[in-house]
């Protein structure tokens, strides 16, 4: 079977042709399987199956994967799938290699390897709703460079769950370092400071500065400190959000206090990081 070779260009619609070179992402919406052999040179894409099921074939290897779940298939590896269900409804997002690597980065884990090692992976129902939302908004709008940033966020979110859900697969530590690990798969987590997580750990300060201090050898406030900046990091790199709304969105009232610590990790404030990137 002859394999057909598709570049990133290939993908975009006509009405983003005049910004090519500025957008990392793209999406296609579908309810038809797609049985010509073909490799991806230069993008990868997830697969998230919204209704129905589809037989996938890469690199001969034959993969079942139905309502719930997402399809991850990597550049150089030729596939097809076919449709397996009366109905059927999917989304496609594609994204530009140099994507994964700066996520690999962030994440400081080798998510070409997770991704390879795995394939398939369970979302949850709530995730999916926002992917389609997400999907609705993109699909209604001419604004690219909104279009792409929601993209981005997308992506984001869904290889944050991966992640995440590798590592608590892949961990059995104490319960506590459990709770926190799920917790950290909300967003409110962000905003914590160490009289809550107290709280919601049920330990006192001197407790838990104890167990972090031999866990990773900072105190909690270190820990949830570098985690915010780690956070508020991605946001602005991937995200339209100002800074001020950033500030809120790691639990920061003072946002001189956000830009003082962000500086302190990062070499430049906020906004000449943003405009840098």
């Amino acid at each position: 079977m002859k394999i057909e070779k598709y570049d990133f260009n290939y993908n975009v619609s006509s009405k983003t042709w005049n910004c090519i070179n500025a957008i990392d992402f793209t999406y296609h919406i579908g309810n038809f399987g797609y049985p010509a052999l073909h490799l991806h040179t230069d993008y990868f894409e997830f697969t998230i199956i919204i209704k129905g099921a589809i037989e996938n074939y890469t690199n001969n290897e034959k993969r079942f994967v139905d309502k719930g779940n997402l399809l991850v298939t990597l550049s150089n590896v030729d596939h097809y799938f076919i449709k397996k269900s009366d109905e059927l409804y999917f989304i496609n997002i594609i994204c530009r290699n140099k994507v994964l690597k700066e996520l690999s980065d962030f994440y400081g884990s080798d998510l070409e390897k997770l991704f390879k090692e795995r394939v398939t992976f369970n979302l949850s129902e709530d995730l999916i709703y926002r992917v389609k939302s997400n999907i609705d908004y993109v699909n209604s709008s001419d604004d690219w460079e909104q279009c792409n940033s929601i993209l981005r966020s997308t992506i984001i979110e869904m290889v944050n769950y991966i992640y995440l859900d590798s590592i608590k697969s892949n961990y059995n530590g104490d319960k506590w370092e459990i709770t926190m690990n799920n917790l950290k798969q909300h967003e409110e987590f962000y905003t914590y400071n160490v009289n809550q997580l107290c709280e919601v750990l049920g330990y006192s300060r001197t407790q838990l500065n104890r167990l972090f201090m031999e866990k990773y050898g900072v105190p909690p406030h270190e820990y949830l400190i570098d985690l915010k900046m780690r956070y508020a990091l991605s946001l602005l790199c991937y995200t339209d959000f100002s800074i001020a709304e950033i500030t809120s969105q790691i639990g920061f009232k003072n946002q001189n206090q956000f830009n003082k610590l962000f500086k302190e990790k990062y070499n430049k404030n906020p906004l000449d990081y943003r405009k840098k990137r």
